[in-house]
């Protein structure tokens, strides 16, 4: 399933290595610029870590990203997967 949401990014993660491969990821956070806004996380994994770094705290942006569900040892998951970043300038949008 794909969606998107706008708004500020609040917080910019480190690039980690997780599990026995050595998997890349990277979380960062938007705040929502709704009446009652929402910090949301999100991951970039593999090569989408570059997508965005420390500079774009402050920024408006739009955030494409996949919810991914799974299970393990009868515990649920939920991960927002983000594929596309539109890092929104004053003048114009910078798509990675």
């Amino acid at each position: 399933m794909s969606y998107t949401v706008t708004g500020r990014v609040h917080h910019v993660g480190e690039i980690t290595e997780v599990g026995k491969n050595a998997l890349q990821k990277r979380e960062f956070v938007i705040e929502t610029l709704d009446q009652y806004p929402q910090l949301i996380k999100f991951e970039l994994i593999k090569d989408k870590t570059t997508l965005i770094d420390q500079n774009h705290v402050g920024t408006s942006a739009e955030v494409h990203f996949d919810l991914r569900g799974r299970e393990w040892n009868e515990k649920f998951f939920t991960s927002l997967q983000a594929w596309k970043i539109n890092i929104q300038s004053d003048d114009n949008t910078t798509p990675f």
